[in-house]
């Protein structure tokens, strides 16, 4: 009887455990570290010659579209839990560390925010950003953040989409992007 009662503990018992198992590791808070690599601001290929002929003739359109991306830097690296903003494309420039700890996710109605809080007391305090992602198998990898200094809600409710899009990714899969943002602004 005994080990008839021990049997059904184990049986009752493993689901528990398994399930537990599960909770734990999909609670799990996230790192910035998933988005480790360098990657360049959309923003700045804005200005390149290989992009004017998207811009032809539609300098409003393009005047919007730069502010909709707009960041104060060219390029950021990401390293476990460091942030490195740089004054250049590919990690070059003039650079400002930043370390983030994970701090909520936000889901503002589209898609899931993961927010991250610096100790620092400027623009650079907060951070929100989408997982870095493709929107379609051979698309550009980016993702699209906000930083400042009011706090999350704010930035969740921001007006502004500014994008990240891996470094050395090919300059026809970059166009892609900026023309699949511009054609929202050209429309307008």
């Amino acid at each position: 009887m005994k080990r008839y009662l021990r049997i059904m503990a184990i049986v009752l018992l493993l689901p528990f455990m398994f399930l537990g198992c599960q909770t734990i590791r999909g609670n799990k808070e996230p790192e910035l570290a998933q988005w480790n690599g360098t990657y360049n601001s959309l923003s700045s290929y804005l200005d390149e010659p290989s992009f004017a002929g998207i811009f032809a003739e539609k300098a409003t359109a393009k005047t919007a579209l730069a502010e909709y991306l707009v960041t104060d830097f060219a390029s950021l690296k990401i390293d476990g839990d460091t942030l490195t903003l740089y004054t250049a494309q590919n990690a070059g420039g003039n650079s400002t560390k930043i370390s983030y700890a994970f701090k909520q996710t936000i889901e503002p109605g589209r898609g899931v925010w993961y927010a991250f809080e610096s100790d620092r007391s400027d623009k650079y305090k907060y951070l929100i950003a989408t997982l870095p992602g493709q929107d379609n198998p051979e698309g550009a990898l980016h993702f699209h953040f906000r930083y400042g200094a009011a706090g999350f809600d704010a930035l969740a409710a921001g007006a502004n989409l500014p994008t990240a899009v891996k470094a050395g990714t090919a300059a026809d899969k970059v166009q892609e992007v900026i023309e699949e943002f511009f054609e929202r602004f050209a429309s307008q």
